[in-house]
């Protein structure tokens, strides 16, 4: 039993195949916020860059730093380390936040889509069909 109970199953799930065009209306609510999204990249690979070069920083401070005996180069690089911490973490901060405020304004696009497009179907089709009936595609 999963969080939906018993019997909840995914509808994509049934079909088993996949729908390029599907896929391409739904990137379309993104589109308006294409310089989000590059940001939002942007920053992802900026956590992966500074989470990187980690184990490097630590190899010079172990190999060069405490074996050559050098106090000024391990603060040196002890403040690289710290620096690429702040960095990633600065940065992923970033991108929560913007992943976060892309999503809310897609699903609003897309709720307000929605709306709009019902605000155009006549009475007649709410005469016709029940409350929570999804109409034919």
């Amino acid at each position: 039993m999963g969080f939906h109970g018993p019997g909840f199953r995914l509808a994509a799930a049934d079909k088993g195949t996949f729908d390029p065009k599907l896929l391409s209306r739904a990137l379309s609510f993104m589109a308006p916020y294409k310089g989000v999204v590059a940001l939002s990249i942007g920053s992802v690979l900026v956590v992966t860059a500074a989470g990187l070069v980690r184990p490097f920083l630590v190899r010079t401070i172990i190999d060069r730093d405490i074996a050559g005996g050098s106090l000024t180069g391990l603060f040196q690089t002890l403040r690289f380390y710290l620096a690429s911490v702040l960095i990633g973490g600065l940065a992923m901060a970033g991108q929560r936040y913007l992943t976060g405020w892309i999503g809310q304004k897609v699903i609003y696009d897309l709720r307000d889509t929605i709306f709009c497009h019902l605000q155009t179907l006549s009475l007649s089709f709410y005469d016709r069909r029940e409350t929570g009936t999804p109409s034919p595609a």
